[in-house]
């Protein structure tokens, strides 16, 4: 159990005013949960590529599948990922050989 300043009983309410005092303080809309700082906790973890495991230990999760059911829509979509990557390498290989071929040279071989 656990007592305020004056050694009563916390009231079963008292912490959701305190957390609406906040909200409101803060210029949140009404209705921010507290549960949504957690949320917010893990998109910032995800935008600044985090992995799976990482975020799911932050949050405490039984397993990095409880993350994913939650969280895998945050995630950067690895298609795009790919071929961005491949689309560097294609470009470096390019710039590599036209810089390293002499123009005599055949490249037809």
């Amino acid at each position: 159990m656990f007592r305020n300043r004056n050694g009563n009983p916390v009231r079963r309410n008292y912490y959701s005013e305190v957390w609406a005092k906040a909200v409101q303080q803060a210029g949140l809309p009404k209705g921010t949960r507290f549960h949504d700082l957690r949320h917010t906790y893990a998109s910032m973890l995800i935008r600044a590529g985090e992995s799976v495991t990482v975020v799911s230990n932050r949050l405490r999760h039984a397993s990095p599948v409880e993350t994913l059911e939650t969280y895998s829509h945050m995630w950067p979509d690895s298609d795009e990922r790919t071929v961005t990557v491949l689309n560097a390498a294609h470009d470096d290989f390019v710039t590599e050989r036209v810089t390293t071929v002499s123009p005599v040279t055949d490249l037809r071989r």
